[in-house]
């Protein structure tokens, strides 16, 4: 193994133009989760029709898959919600009966806890006896438990939806442990909001006129877009600490103030200290000061930050520390912004940082910000995929980025010395230098630098060595190189 040791493991298994590729950029984990739990590829689409979700930690992922290969016994020919592990590898159908009976009907996905134990989807099937609406409820599977409840009940016990009724659940949310559900249920003229408690059997409505609303994941308040019911006025956004019975406004342009910015939220942390949204110029001024645009709002600070461009961006996701963002674009390209460092990095790549060949459908964080789930109908984000149709797949969000070190060299026998590494970086990384060069340790200073003890073998090579680092995560990793950064003498 040369001095550069990184490139030179992977120059035996790659062409010379590939490691090239990623000897510049670095190399990210990638995951095909929409499989059955021998690893099946699925004989129908995946990502369609819903955009799947994942677990803060990155293991669990649900989606929505019209398959019939992805579990045993798939035999009622429409579109079923599975839960995939990316951790062990099993895959099980969620949308079942409390017995784990399959659903005579088509299945949708609409929220999954942040543990992953829990997920909500929605049928217009009765699951239970006391489901007799004729309509689209929504049920929560837990998983372990092996149970399916039933959770449109409005206050008095009767169902959210009524027979016959135009009205639609659009929003739903759950919290992190699964013991609360927010739903939104939507009709001309109004929209109301509900909060389930699972564990307390209670229903609360918590809001009228909401036109988004996202639970936190602690499950104490929500973020809220409250339509104004006319043209000419402005809406607004805001917090609602609903267990509370208090409310805070989201964005510059605050009830009361002279601003006359509009706010729009996508999500919010689970803390509900930050809120993703777009911010812009509304009625009566039509002007707002800037950053306009896509933002982040610290609801602690009271300020907004910009989030790269994003102008023609939709489907929107924001890490639970808030310091990534992934969107994708209008021409179905998702990215990640690191709000902290301003690097940008496109995330419907392989392994090496190849692009999909398809445009990509789907993209959300996991809370804890290390992964990021897609759908895309490309096939060479994994090797092997040949099925033709659109795929789940889980990857590390984004890689480290090695820009430059100081000091640039170090000697032979040199000992203990202090090497900053200037990039973009998560916690929890690990930094490798090349043949007898070693890494004593590695100190997060920020999110652009890392503070090294180093020290070089008597018998170091010489010349240059790649300096490489590392972020692990639970089913995977990013890394970022600097090519030749080093230079032992």
């Amino acid at each position: 193994m040369n001095g550069r040791g990184w490139m030179g493991r992977f120059a035996r298994t790659a062409s010379v133009a590939l490691v090239t590729a990623v000897v510049a950029s670095g190399c990210t984990t990638v995951i095909r989760s929409s499989v059955s739990s021998d690893g099946a590829e699925s004989n129908g689409a995946s990502a369609d029709l819903r955009a799947p979700v994942i677990s803060d930690t990155g293991r669990f992922v649900s989606f929505v898959s019209s398959a019939s290969n992805l579990v045993q016994s798939d035999t009622n020919g429409t579109n079923d919600v599975f839960r995939h592990d990316n951790l062990v590898g099993g895959t099980t159908r969620v949308s079942v009966e409390d017995a784990g009976a399959q659903v005579a009907a088509a299945s949708d996905l609409y929220a999954m806890s942040g543990d992953g134990a829990h997920v909500g989807f929605g049928t217009a099937a009765s699951l239970e006896s006391a489901d007799t609406n004729h309509a689209l409820d929504i049920y929560v599977r837990s998983v372990d438990a092996g149970t399916t409840e039933r959770v449109t009940i409005l206050p008095n016990g009767e169902p959210i939806v009524k027979m016959g009724q135009t009205g639609v659940i659009s929003h739903v949310s759950l919290s992190d442990d699964g013991r609360y559900i927010l739903m939104v249920y939507s009709q001309p003229g109004r929209a109301d909001t509900y909060i389930r408690d699972r564990q307390a059997d209670t229903t609360t409505h918590v809001a009228t006129w909401a036109l988004y609303a996202q639970l936190t994941g602690d499950g104490s308040a929500f973020v809220e877009d409250v339509g104004c019911g006319s043209s000419t006025c402005r809406g607004s956004t805001v917090l609602q600490h609903w267990m509370q019975g208090t409310s805070e406004p989201v964005g510059n342009g605050a009830a009361g103030s002279n601003s006359s910015c509009g706010f729009n939220a996508y999500d919010v942390t689970s803390d509900g200290r930050y809120v993703l949204g777009r911010q812009y110029a509304a009625y009566p001024f039509f002007a707002c000061a800037a950053p306009i645009g896509l933002v982040r709002w610290d609801t602690v600070t009271k300020t907004a930050a910009a989030v790269g461009d994003g102008t023609d961006a939709s489907r929107y996701s924001l890490s639970d520390d808030g310091r990534l963002v992934a969107y994708r674009t209008g021409t179905g390209v998702v990215k990640v912004v690191d709000v902290l460092t301003g690097v940008v990095q496109r995330a419907d790549t392989d392994f090496f940082g190849q692009p999909g060949d398809g445009v990509a459908q789907w993209a959300s964080l996991a809370d804890g910000g290390r992964f990021l789930v897609l759908g895309s109908p490309a096939t060479n984000l994994v090797p092997g995929d040949s099925n033709g149709v659109a795929d789940v797949f889980t990857r590390f969000s984004i890689r480290p980025t090695v820009s430059w070190i100081a000091p640039g060299s170090l000697a032979r026998g040199a000992t203990h010395q202090t090497v900053q590494v200037h990039g973009s970086f998560l916690s929890g990384l690990t930094v490798t230098m090349g043949d007898g060069v070693t890494v004593h340790g590695a100190a997060l200073v920020g999110p652009d630098l890392l503070s090294l003890d180093v020290s070089v073998a008597p018998d170091a090579p010489a010349g240059a060595h790649d300096v490489m680092v590392t972020n692990l995560g639970s089913v995977g990793f990013g890394s970022g190189v600097c090519l030749g950064c080093l230079t032992v003498t």
